[in-house]
């Protein structure tokens, strides 16, 4: 258990979510067959408006 932890916090410290990848990088990965392509803004704006 403690060396799948020490893994995963090595895993995690391993990537900075505010940088973002250069063109063509191997790190990418396309994920809009699962995510989809519609605009989240279109979503949350919904639902702002419609609660109470």
């Amino acid at each position: 258990m403690t060396q799948d932890f020490q893994f995963l916090k090595r895993l995690y410290n391993a990537f900075d979510p505010f940088r973002p990848l250069p063109a063509g990088d191997p790190a990418y990965v396309n994920c809009n067959s699962v995510r989809g392509d519609g605009d989240i803004l279109v979503g949350v704006s919904r639902e702002i408006l419609m609660s109470k």
